[in-house]
């Protein structure tokens, strides 16, 4: 064992030589190393194994004040980004495809790639599903249900999200 409890601890003390505790102790510390090495090293293995997928997040598209601006863009931003991803030959996949990629139920190209629309902002309706569609382009939305209809405050600024019909209308794209 790598560790003595208290109690034991102590007999040992009294009844091992000062030299002899330490070199038991020493050898003791040298066997955790070499276990946290071992579990260390097997996280890197499965780390290293595991299967990786990209995912773009954003939260509002749209031009809102900078403090405003929670992982957001400039639609402009959005259409720039979106051109790259294209001329690179980025697959964009669905969040279920991601997800069966990772259980290893389905293959994707190296280069494959989610978009995520997050906040349910009113502007992930008027603004970014427009590019998206411009595209050809799939993306998740995820939104709080308990501000559609309503504004959500940040810094100051209110942001106005979307309504259920236009919740409605999404679900049917």
């Amino acid at each position: 064992q790598a560790f003595f409890d208290v109690q034991t601890s102590s007999r040992l003390c009294k009844t091992l030589t000062k030299d002899k505790f330490f070199t038991i102790l020493i050898k003791n510390t040298i066997l955790l190393k070499k276990k946290i090495t071992q579990v260390i090293n097997d996280c890197r293995k499965r780390a290293c194994s595991m299967k990786r997928i990209r995912i773009l997040l954003y939260n509002q598209v749209g031009h809102y004040p900078l403090e405003a601006m929670e992982d957001g863009v400039h639609p402009e931003s959005l259409t720039e980004q979106l051109d790259y991803l294209v001329s690179q030959d980025f697959r964009i996949v669905s969040l279920d495809q991601a997800l069966s990629y990772m259980e290893g139920k389905e293959d994707l190209p190296e280069k494959s790639i989610v978009i995520t629309i997050d906040g349910g902002y009113a502007d992930a309706y008027s603004q970014a599903l427009p590019i998206l569609e411009q595209y050809n382009i799939k993306a998740t939305f995820f939104i709080a249900p308990r501000l559609i209809g309503k504004s959500r405050l940040i810094k100051g600024h209110a942001l106005p999200c979307m309504t259920w019909d236009r919740v409605r209308s999404l679900m049917d794209k």
